[in-house]
This record gives structure tokens, C-alpha cells and sequence, in this order.
């Protein structure tokens, strides 16, 4: 063997090597332990169900039925009085709101609250404007509404036909009464929402070309002004959102949700400490639709859809994620975060470190050193 050839060898071996070393590799205890546990499935498979937690007590809501979950089973309790679905929700002093929504493909302004203690529903003032596929939040013991959608201005009286609007609406338990709030710069409907340190997150999707474009829109009801954090890796639409009080610091975790009309089993997660996007341990089974829920500083995601148009399938899993437990999130993330992966990905496969970069920097390296080398030993006639 000439001595050039010997050499490229040994430059493609400790390339090689350098690359295996750059990538990270989890123990077999935390590969065996899944942050994700299968719970009690719904009585029914199903999709669109909101939930709230009273007591430590998950309430499933959608048109005429409500279910109790207590950690061990479920029961069935009274049913809103006014059906609708893709409303939004909201518990407050041990009560659950339901506001807004679709009947017969109409949107709603209805305000529902129900009372777990009595299992009794009341009729409440109605949001002055009504719309559907919006989420709300309560800050310092106020419901905020935030866009949707409404009947479109043109079709008024066409049934099924919406348009997104910017509007934002308070709810005061306190006194039943309304309020209007700065607009959102960008409308959205069927987004992802939660609030950390008093501010409301809203994180969506809007289709656009050549690819969807992601938005984190940031509402701080203290000042009553809007502003824009990270945009999130993944477009997803029908996402459950949801932050956990006993993680620090505080995260916001964009669950499953579609993409392309399909479901995925991402895990985003953010954090508005230093506005920065990670991939945490993907939910086990794929959905949109589904209903969020955190109790005990645990995330339950329930029901759901998977596929599309004649394909798709209602699902009735209870899935319980604890954050905890969650190996995969970095404890300071960074602002590129790692791509998602499928379930079916072993987590010691995932890369959070740059090996790619680091593997490509190697192989040009190689490659310069090499022509180099073959160049110098032909002059030299070896």
C-alpha cells in the first residue's frame, strides 16, 4: 500500500471517530423510561372536546356530554344546556366557563358556566361577539377571548361560511360583564394558547407561500399591548397548548396537533425566559383535535383525530405526559431547536448537538488535507 493511500485512511478514520463521539448518547434507564404513560381511555372516541381541572378533576366538554375524570375513571355529568363545539373554555374559583362556539354551523355567543359541585350549569352574560375555534385564559381573575373565527360579512346569511377576526373580548366573572382589548396584530383561530407570568401566548398558523408561516404573539393584559416572541419550528393547527406551574422555568408545550392536513406527535415546547424553542419527547399516539388538560403538574392529552377526509379515525386515549420526566428538553434551550422526530425514533438517536455541521466540517477537511496530501506525494514521487 502506497503511503498516500495509507494516509487518506487514517484522516477518513479519525474523521469518522470524531463523528461518533460528537453524538450524544442516553443511558438504557432513561431510554426504557417514557415521560408519556397510557391512562384510562374516554368512555367514547371523539374529537373537539375541550377540558378544564376543578379539584384535580378533568372535565371533558362538548355538546351534550360532559365527563368527569378523576385519575382512575371516568363518569358521566350534566351536559351544557346550549350544545356546541370548538368553544372556548376556561376554570375559575372552581368553576368552568364555556364561551362562545358553533351550532349548526354558527357561530356562537354563548357563555355557559358549569359548577362541578353541583353538577349544574348557569347562563351567563354573552360575549358580544360571537365566533368559534378560539381559546381563552384567565389573568387576575379576568377571561380573556381572543380571535376566531366569525360568520364572513359577505355571506352573512350562508350557513359554514367564516372569516378570522382580530377581536379581543374580557370576560369579568366578578360582575358579568364585557370589556374590549387591543386587537391581535395577527387574527388566528384554532391556535395553541397558555399564559406565563401574566401574559397570554398565542401560537398559530397561517397558510401561506411557499410555506405556512408560524407566529408566537405575545398579549400582556397589564399594559394592554401585543408583541412577538419566537416563532415556533413546526406549523401545527389543532394543537393542544398548556404550561406546568412546578416546572422552572416556566414552558409552554405545543402538543401534537396537524400539519399538511395530517396528524404529527410533536412535542414543541417554549420558553419565554429566553424566548427559545426545543422538541421534547413526542406524544405516543398522533392527533389533532384533542383536548389538554394539566393536573399535579402533569399533562393529560385526550382524544382526538387522526387522518383526513374519508380516512379519518376519532380516538379515545388518555395519554399522560409529566415533564419531569422529560430527558430530551434541554435545561437552557437554545434558539435552534432540533427537528422533531417520529415516535418510532429511539431517543438515543436524536441529535440536539450539531453533528451534521460537525460531520460535514470533517468530510470537507478530509477532503482539502487529502487532495493536498496526493498532490504533494506525486510531486515527490513517493
Amino acid at each position: 500500500m502506497s503511503k498516500s493511500v495509507a494516509l487518506l485512511l487514517v484522516l477518513v478514520s479519525l474523521t469518522a471517530s470524531c463523528i461518533n463521539v460528537a453524538k450524544p448518547v442516553l443511558s438504557s434507564e432513561e431510554l426504557s423510561k417514557s415521560p408519556w404513560v397510557s391512562k384510562a381511555p374516554m368512555p367514547v372516541a371523539g374529537a373537539y372536546f375541550k377540558a378544564g381541572v376543578v379539584n384535580d378533576k378533568v372535565y371533558v366538554i362538548k355538546l351534550n356530554v360532559t365527563y368527569e375524570y378523576d385519575l382512575c375513571g371516568w363518569s358521566t355529568k350534566n351536559p351544557m344546556p346550549t350544545p356546541r363545539y370548538d368553544f372556548a373554555i376556561a376554570a375559575y374559583q372552581n368553576k368552568i366557563y364555556c364561551i362562545g362556539g358553533k351550532t349548526d354551523s354558527t357561530p356562537s355567543a354563548t357563555n355557559e358556566v358549569y359548577d362541578p359541585a353541583s353538577d349544574s350549569w348557569e347562563t351567563k352574560v354573552a360575549m358580544p361577539t360571537p365566533r368559534h375555534g378560539l381559546e381563552a385564559n384567565v389573568v387576575n381573575g379576568k377571561i380573556y377571548l381572543i380571535s376566531g373565527l366569525v360568520q364572513h360579512r359577505r355571506f352573512p346569511d350562508v350557513k359554514g361560511t367564516f372569516e378570522l377576526t382580530n377581536i379581543t373580548e374580557v370576560y369579568d366573572p366578578a360582575t358579568d360583564t364585557w370589556t374590549i382589548k387591543a386587537p391581535i396584530p395577527n387574527a388566528a383561530s384554532y391556535y395553541s394558547s397558555a399564559v406565563v407570568n401574566n401574559k397570554i401566548h398565542i401560537i398559530s398558523v397561517t397558510q401561506s407561500n411557499p410555506e405556512p408561516l408560524t407566529r408566537t404573539q405575545i398579549y400582556d393584559p397589564e399594559t394592554d399591548t401585543w408583541s412577538y416572541g419566537a416563532a415556533s419550528p413546526f406549523p401545527v393547527d389543532m394543537a393542544g397548548g398548556a404550561t406546568v406551574a412546578g416546572v422552572t422555568p416556566q414552558r409552554i408545550y405545543v402538543i401534537g396537533g396537524r400539519t399538511s392536513g395530517l396528524e404529527v406527535s410533536y412535542n414543541q415546547v417554549y420558553n419565554p425566559e429566553n424566548d427559545s424553542w426545543s422538541m421534547g419527547s413526542a406524544m405516543s399516539t398522533a392527533r389533532y383535535g384533542l383536548a389538554v388538560a394539566v393536573v399535579n403538574d402533569e399533562i393529560y392529552a385526550i382524544g382526538g383525530l387522526a387522518g383526513s377526509f374519508v380516512t379519518v379515525v376519532q380516538n379515545d386515549c388518555n395519554e399522560q405526559y409529566d415533564p419531569l420526566e422529560d430527558k430530551t428538553i434541554p435545561s437552557a434551550p437554545s434558539t435552534s431547536p432540533s427537528h422533531p422526530h417520529d415516535t418510532s425514533t429511539p431517543e438515543a438517536e436524536r441529535e440536539p448537538f450539531p453533528t451534521a455541521l460537525v460531520a460535514a466540517t470533517f468530510v470537507i477537511i478530509t477532503a482539502v488535507v487529502g487532495a493536498g496530501l496526493l498532490v504533494y506525494f506525486k510531486k515527490r514521487k513517493y
